[in-house]
């Protein structure tokens, strides 16, 4: 599944906005399989890779109290997400700026050895002051390597089927324990992802899946997650541009969550003289 036909090529944070951009990360994102992440729903993040977008808006609706939570992910240039924002209060579409924010991320990026290494900072507001974290890394592989070791010993190691589809994708720590991930394609696309917790002696307890369905235009509409015994379903609805408009989220057939989307454009710089 590469880039929704190479219209879609993160993300970020994994979209149909890129009709004339620069796909700027791969889709060898360890993370982005099982709907983790806001807009990152797919193995790449295409649909968010792109010069035209400066922020992203997810408002998510939480069932049955129909709790509603705001993140706003603004996006440099090359379409790489520079900040989260994540708010708890009860606006709408029409007052997208949060009026309490609760969390926020920043994140750094720095290549190393054809490497990207997102470092993230990670800011609590739920105290008298805010509570500042340094979290773990996250390694994209730009160019397809097939394995990297950060200097804090964290490992990324590829499998391909061909030269460009990841067939698996381990991420080790320095003690030997980590997770993978195998996938599955059907006709070129990605059918299936399964995740594995790895034990010190490379012992596998799986931890979930996702399998997933394509529509008319080879846009994932439709994935089944399946974690810890429990089955939930997923389907995605898409605007005219194929931007992600809306994800909604099912468990024993009632809706746990709906996730809806707007876009901000990058406002366009003007130069004399040139068309």
């Amino acid at each position: 599944m590469v880039g929704l036909r190479n219209l879609l090529f993160l993300f970020f944070c994994i979209t149909g906005i890129l009709l004339n951009g620069i796909p700027m990360l791969s889709q060898n994102i360890h993370q982005n399989y099982f709907f983790d992440d806001p807009l990152s729903f797919r193995e790449d993040h295409n649909w968010l890779s792109t010069h035209e977008m400066l922020r992203i808006y997810e408002l998510t609706i939480q069932f049955p109290e129909e709790e509603k939570i705001m993140t706003t992910v603004t996006l440099d240039h090359n379409g790489l997400p520079v900040t989260e924002q994540i708010a708890q209060s009860d606006f709408d579409w029409e007052n997208r700026e949060p009026g309490s924010i609760t969390e926020e991320f920043h994140h750094i990026y720095v290549m190393d050895n054809l490497f990207l290494r997102r470092k993230t900072t990670h800011i609590e507001h739920t105290g008298t002051r805010p509570d500042s974290l340094e979290t773990g890394e996250i390694l994209v592989n730009f160019f397809n390597r097939e394995q990297y070791e950060s200097s804090e010993g964290l490992k990324l190691v590829y499998e391909f089927k061909g030269e460009t589809r990841p067939a698996s994708i381990e991420l080790i720590s320095e003690k030997n324990t980590g997770k993978r991930i195998e996938l599955e394609y059907l006709d070129g696309w990605l059918s299936s992802a399964v995740e594995y917790s790895m034990g010190e002696e490379g012992r596998n307890q799986k931890i979930r899946s996702a399998t997933y369905e394509y529509d008319d235009h080879n846009r994932p509409h439709k994935a089944i997650l399946r974690i810890d015994g429990e089955e939930k379903r997923v389907e995605i609805t898409y605007d005219r541009m194929n931007k992600p408009l809306k994800i909604t989220l099912y468990s024993n057939g009632e809706v746990v969550e709906k996730r809806l989307y707007q876009y901000e454009k990058r406002e366009r710089i003007e130069i004399p003289g040139l068309d």
